[in-house]
């Protein structure tokens, strides 16, 4: 016999989408805001628990970043100086992490000193 928890989680899928309207905001010389929309409804399959970004420069390994919950934006720091970086977003709900958005590109700023 099945529980409603087996039976639920057999039914459940990762998201098939991904994020959505991806933006990144250069903030300063070493940060830059990177915000975003959930999958599509159709695409979230159960609720979305937080999300992942991943970043890279083309001097870097690949870094990434948890957010605590599923808010839709979040502040990459100790960036280096300026910098282009490459952006991607992914969704995770109950079952595991749904596809990478395509990529955003910012630079961070020029030092002012």
């Amino acid at each position: 016999m099945l529980s409603v928890f087996s039976y639920f989680f057999f039914l459940t899928t990762e998201p098939t989408g991904p994020p959505q309207d991806i933006l990144a905001w250069t903030l300063s010389s070493t940060s830059i805001l990177v915000k975003w929309s959930p999958p599509l409804p159709s695409e979230q399959n159960g609720v979305i628990l937080n999300y992942t970004v991943s970043y890279i420069s083309q001097s870097s390994q690949s870094k990434s970043l948890d957010t605590v919950d599923n808010s839709t934006s979040i502040e990459v720091k100790n960036l280096t100086i300026f910098t282009k970086y490459e952006f991607t977003v992914k969704a995770w709900n109950v079952v595991g992490p749904g596809p990478e958005s395509e990529p955003v590109y910012n630079t961070t700023s020029e030092d002012s000193k």
